[in-house]
């Protein structure tokens, strides 16, 4: 088997492997209580959904007047993934980059995107999905004048939530330059290899 057959086995068992518990389900939109957890860990142990538009509580990122909405954080599974429902708005896409820890999935909801990855280049409309094995450089733009919603599937989880977070807070100080930027995917274990597609 090859490597890249044997990463994506292994990311769609991890992906299918999360454990069903006898635990009550738990319905979450906006800031309803925690799942129970596992000795203060912060493991979820029963099963939970989160609702259309919602997010885990306290989980939502704000992002230039919308929010990523975080669906499952590795906060809940000991770090084995972590899941995202990611808006982008028409001309948005980042630098071309790699990770260093995340393999990562795109499944495209609304809209459609333009996804390089290496030296493949993929178009994505609504039911359309890639895989990006991490340590290859990849981006993504948005194409069309639509908003775009994508889920974002990270595994393991990474440090993929922090440095969301920690985007999000720097978008809020206005655009960041390249320096800015390189240095936040440094600081998460993810390197900027060159300018985001073309819009």
């Amino acid at each position: 088997m090859s490597s890249q057959n044997w990463a994506r086995r292994s990311f769609l068992q991890s992906a299918l492997a999360i454990s069903a518990s006898p635990h009550a389900l738990q319905i979450f939109s906006g800031n309803e209580s925690q799942p129970q957890t596992a000795g203060g860990a912060g493991l979820a142990t029963g099963a939970f959904a989160v609702n259309p538009g919602a997010t885990r509580p306290g989980k939502d990122i704000p992002v230039r007047g919308t929010f990523i909405s975080v669906k499952v954080s590795g906060d809940d599974n000991g770090g084995g993934f972590a899941l995202f429902e990611v808006p982008a708005s028409p001309g948005s896409g980042p630098p071309m980059h790699m990770h260093h820890v995340e393999n990562e999935c795109f499944y495209v909801l609304e809209g459609a995107l333009k996804v390089q990855v290496g030296a493949e280049l993929f178009t994505l409309e609504p039911g359309g999905s890639v895989y990006l094995p991490k340590m290859i450089p990849h981006t993504w733009q948005t194409l069309g004048q639509k908003n775009v919603r994508l889920l974002s599937f990270a595994q393991p989880a990474g440090r993929l939530e922090a440095y969301v977070v920690a985007l999000s807070e720097l978008m809020s100080r206005g655009i960041p330059d390249s320096a800015s930027m390189k240095t936040l995917f440094e600081k998460y274990d993810m390197e900027m290899t060159g300018p985001p597609l073309p819009v």
